[in-house]
């Protein structure tokens, strides 16, 4: 059985897309076709029922899994057999071993950022399936986090973009608790560190990836054991959205419930 040699856990809007565009291109390495599994904090049922659920967000993530997986079909026919399973399984823990098809020699890896925010039961049963795996978690400024989480909801779901948006709506988001708890870097590293011992665990800055990624990505791939590689995608290209500046009536909304985990920055990692 094949399952992932490394989680890329989050956290979210903190260049995981970065990551899995430049370790696809790593011939150490096999990624799936799609970035985000999902295996851990979705249910079992299959990602095609997502077409009829009366959730908005549940039928958006289905369409933005669709748009890739017809673009890799265009250019790996040979593709179609792992996008059935994808999309048609039932994800048991067979379904979730059968994404993973390395060649010999290859590691390979599932990178779904939400994973930073497991409940500690599910971190648990990450712990039993996957006791020697490797954790890749990319922290940046709690707050930046949390407004570029803000841009890319007011784009989506049916939203005017973030532009459009009114004070009062964007307050109201970013103080969600949902929102708030991918800011939480105490509480997401106390949970992981109570089943992965820090020899298993990478900590990155986003702040280093954006200031030298060919660096941070040596660092990654010291971490998993592989031969170095130049990133080829560069940061502001991988989703090319722009959004407002950072307002000081957000900063000053956010500064209370962010102060521990910029403290937790601030006291530095890899």
């Amino acid at each position: 059985m094949t399952y992932p040699h490394f989680l890329g856990i989050g956290v979210p809007k903190a260049g995981t897309t970065w990551l899995y565009e430049n370790l696809r291109q790593h011939p150490q390495i096999w990624l799936p076709p799609i970035k985000e599994i999902h295996y851990f904090d979705r249910s079992r049922r299959p990602y095609l029922l997502d077409s009829i659920a009366r959730n908005s967000q549940q039928r958006y993530l289905l369409r933005r899994w669709l748009k890739p997986a017809l673009s890799n079909l265009a250019k790996h026919p040979r593709n179609l057999g792992w996008h059935m399973r994808f999309f048609a399984g039932v994800r048991t823990e067979h379904w979730y071993e059968s994404l993973f098809r390395p060649d010999e020699g290859q590691l390979t890896g599932d990178i779904t950022p939400t994973y930073s925010v497991l409940p500690e039961y599910k971190v648990a049963q990450v712990a039993e399936l996957l006791p020697n795996v490797k954790l890749i978690l990319i922290l940046r400024d709690p707050i930046e986090r949390i407004w570029s989480h803000a841009a890319m909801y007011f784009s989506r779901y049916g939203q005017r973009g973030l532009q459009a948006a009114t004070q009062t709506e964007i307050a109201a988001f970013i103080k969600r608790p949902d929102v708030l708890k991918r800011s939480d870097y105490v509480a997401i590293l106390d949970c992981w560190h109570r089943y992965f011992s820090p020899e298993q665990m990478y900590v990155g800055v986003y702040d280093k990836l954006n200031a030298s990624p060919a660096s941070f990505m040596q660092d990654i791939c010291r971490f998993l054991e592989i031969e170095p590689i130049v990133p080829t995608s560069v940061m502001d290209r991988v989703h090319g959205r722009s959004y407002p500046p950072l307002p000081v009536w957000a900063i000053a909304q956010l500064m209370p419930q962010c102060r521990q985990s910029i403290e937790v920055l601030q006291d530095g990692f890899q």
